[in-house]
């Protein structure tokens, strides 16, 4: 079995090449995999979240759509533990989309 998981990810406030912002993903990468528990379970789907980076650096959930309810959990649950640090250029709005198939 092989397994997939698509992070794209669109800047509502438009698309941003600095250092914050780049962080800012790798860290949401590097956080949210296709977890064991979904895979055991052939739970597959997509998670579209909206969220803004507050002034302390929290990671704020606006608006989540999803077509599988045990990842659209995992994903919110996982955005909001973490924190950045915030500037200019990374407390803004931002969309993600994640896409997690089994191959």
């Amino acid at each position: 079995m092989i397994v997939c998981l698509v992070l794209t990810a669109a800047f509502i406030t438009g698309y941003s090449t600095n250092s914050s912002a780049v962080t800012l993903n790798e860290k949401i990468q590097k956080e949210i995999t296709y977890p064991e528990f979904a895979k055991e379970n052939n739970e597959q789907g997509f998670v579209l979240v909206s969220f803004t980076v507050d002034n302390e650096g929290k990671i704020v959930v606006k608006q989540v759509n999803s077509d599988n309810p045990v990842l659209r959990s995992y994903v919110v649950k996982k955005i909001e533990e973490l924190t950045v640090e915030c500037d200019d250029e990374t407390c803004k709005d931002y969309t993600m989309k994640f896409e997690f198939r089994l191959i």
